[in-house]
């Protein structure tokens, strides 16, 4: 395991400290000094040694407690967040450690990808069409694509025809690699328009019994990834088995230059873990399916026509056959709740604003962390993005009530629906320092802060990228013309204390959003950004109890009482009903009989109210027309 191991300053190590400190003080320090005060004053010479030598001792043990940032833990939790997350934690890499793992990281998948894929050619390609003859044929895989004009005002929108290439390579051992698929092409004009394509029954590896990371990005005709500008991922989702951010990609997942670049498009697990893939031939097997959309976000006008750019989609899954040497880990998605908006994207205000959302952990576990492998990792349309702190307590043991909410009133013109129950926000005049106030003289306590990110210069979670326009020389390439001078999304640094639950145990999740300064409207299409916003926590769990924990995404609302949303993947059985499953799996009477029971067994374990969200693929409909 690759995550620092270096423990967190508890509450207890910060008072031992404390009283050996006050012991210090009190046995050897105030002694030498009422010596000096009351007999003879400083004047002998053994005294004011003594005074001296433990003045110093004293500070060196100052430095030493203050060094490792126990004031975030003390008594009046006087620290304020914000400068708890520029501090960093206990598990933080230098920026040039990061960097440096994670190209090495994109370096090995590229050069295994170039020279078996690309130079050998061994690529097979799948056209969609009845009649190909490729050896997926028969595998039922579809694919959807559409284009528009404009990503925001879709009047123009037409299918076109995409192919998709699939390369499997295998490490030496045979039991481990990468299986890649190159989806397009896909033609871009600028002005923000947009490509979408679905591909429903995802080949996946044949030997694969864990997957290990992912890579999904844009990518050019030469196999070049594709950087941010030109090609925004507004999302590239892999659905696994019904969950549909197990693993994803967005505007965001680039790093700033400093801390990776395009290499953060690549995110591998820790050596030793994996989320379990059933592959064998059982009635409630795993599947996979992606959906994306892309963006040429160069600039297009009355004054400027870019080259036509000819770009792909990449989609490749690292996987491992080693039962023997993997540990079962489990993925979440911790979202804010929304109504009516897809993937719970919520309406924030133009001025700075909080929010937050809670859910419950349903096992015994732990939160992977590893700062090169960028987890956990946090998403949202930087642009308006300020912070975020992950909590282990409830909103309620913050101090934070629906009663600080209000409705969002100043966005009521959006493209994106009417406005929801859910579009509430706090909006003190200082959010951070509110924020703070309310945590501090809370029953939990800043001591129960265990996530943040926090924009700033050294990482960033807007990067300017200079304007490159017209077509010289030595911008030759479609991709290299027309950018916009402009701040462009990055994904920022998530830093983590270590982190354990048990089931039962509450989390909170508060993101704080707001129009950054910077961005100064330079996007053709700024408007559209001031509406909508994800605030979601990405992050690998391990268990530490009996039984694995699901991996899932988790929609919560503003309180403990609230009902929370719990999306599932559907070949998750829990060890109460593996007796039951020919049961179960027999009919659609019996898949319905099993989504009832496992909605009140989750209810059950959550300790609240939920709605279960259990998605089957399109084999499992189809699978249900024999029992029709």
């Amino acid at each position: 395991m690759k995550t620092n191991e270096t423990p967190i300053i508890t509450i207890t190590i910060k008072k031992l400290r404390e009283r050996f400190l006050w012991n210090f003080i009190e046995v050897l320090f105030l002694p030498v000094a009422k010596e000096a005060l009351m007999g003879g004053g400083l004047g002998t010479r053994g005294v004011r040694s003594a005074a001296i030598s433990s003045a110093a001792l004293l500070f060196v043990i100052l430095l030493f407690t203050f060094r490792t940032k126990v004031q975030l833990f003390s008594a009046n939790e006087g620290l304020l967040l914000s400068v708890a997350a520029r501090d960093g934690s206990q598990t933080r890499l230098r920026p040039e450690q990061k960097k440096n793992a994670r190209e090495h990281k994109l370096d090995e998948y590229m050069k295994q990808r170039k020279g078996y894929c690309d130079e050998q050619g061994k690529w097979t390609t799948l056209t969609f069409d009845e009649n190909d003859e490729s050896e997926y044929k028969n595998k039922k895989v579809i694919a959807y694509s559409e284009y528009a004009d404009s990503q925001f005002d879709p009047t123009l929108t037409e299918e076109r025809t995409v192919v998709m290439q699939t390369c499997e390579i295998e490490d030496k051992d045979g039991e481990s690699g990468w299986i890649i698929h190159r989806i397009g092409p896909m033609v871009g004009i600028g002005g923000y328009d947009r490509h979408e394509i679905t591909v429903i029954n995802l080949p996946h590896p044949h030997k694969a019994k864990f997957f290990t990371g992912k890579m999904m990005a844009p990518v050019y005709k030469n196999g070049e990834l594709a950087g941010f500008p030109p090609l925004h991922s507004h999302h590239v989702m892999l659905g696994f088995s019904g969950v549909k951010h197990a693993f994803e990609s967005h505007g965001d997942a680039p790093c700033s230059e400093d801390l990776g670049g395009e290499s953060c498009y690549l995110i591998s697990y820790p050596d030793g873990y994996g989320l379990p893939f059933i592959n064998e031939s059982v009635p409630y097997r795993d599947e996979l399916m992606v959906n994306f959309i892309f963006n040429d976000v160069r600039r297009r006008n009355e004054n400027v026509t870019p080259h036509p750019m000819l770009f792909y989609g990449e989609v490749a899954l690292k996987w491992s056959a080693k039962v023997d040497e993997i540990k079962p880990v489990s993925m979440a998605a911790l979202h804010m709740r929304g109504q009516y908006h897809g993937y719970v994207a919520n309406i924030v205000t133009k001025r700075p604003s909080l929010r937050w959302s809670t859910g419950t952990w349903p096992v015994d576990g732990k939160i992977i962390i590893s700062p090169e492998d960028q987890l956990p990792w946090f998403h949202a349309h930087r642009s308006y993005f300020t912070a975020f702190w992950a909590f282990a307590a409830s909103p309620e043991e913050l101090g934070l009530t629906t009663k600080l909410l209000r409705k969002v009133d100043d966005n009521n013109q959006t493209r994106n629906g009417k406005l929801d129950k859910f579009d509430l926000v706090w909006t003190p005049d200082d959010p951070i320092r509110a924020l703070e106030e309310k945590v501090a003289q809370s029953k939990k306590g800043l001591k129960s802060l265990r996530c943040w990110l926090v924009a700033s210069d050294e990482e960033k979670v807007l990067e300017y990228v200079n304007e490159t326009a017209g077509f010289s020389p030595e911008l030759s390439e479609p991709w290299q013309q027309n950018w916009k001078g402009s701040w462009y999304d990055r994904a920022g640094e998530v830093h983590c204390n270590p982190w354990s639950f048990e089931k039962g145990d509450r989390y909170t999740v508060v993101g704080m959003n707001g129009i950054d300064d910077r961005y100064n409207w330079t996007h053709d299409q700024s408007d559209f950004f001031t509406m909508m916003q994800h605030n979601i926590l990405f992050l690998l769990y391990e268990t530490t109890g009996p039984e694995l924990g699901p991996t899932m995404e988790m929609f919560g609302g503003f309180n403990t009482q609230g009902e929370t949303k719990i999306m599932l993947k559907w070949s998750y059985i829990p060890s109460v009903f593996k007796n039951r499953t020919d049961y179960f799996f027999q009919s659609k009477t019996g898949l319905k009989k099993f989504e009832g029971e496992l909605s009140q067994h989750m209810k059950m374990v959550l300790q609240s109210d939920i709605g279960l969200l259990h998605d089957p693929f399109w084999q499992l409909q189809e699978w249900f027309q024999k029992y029709e």
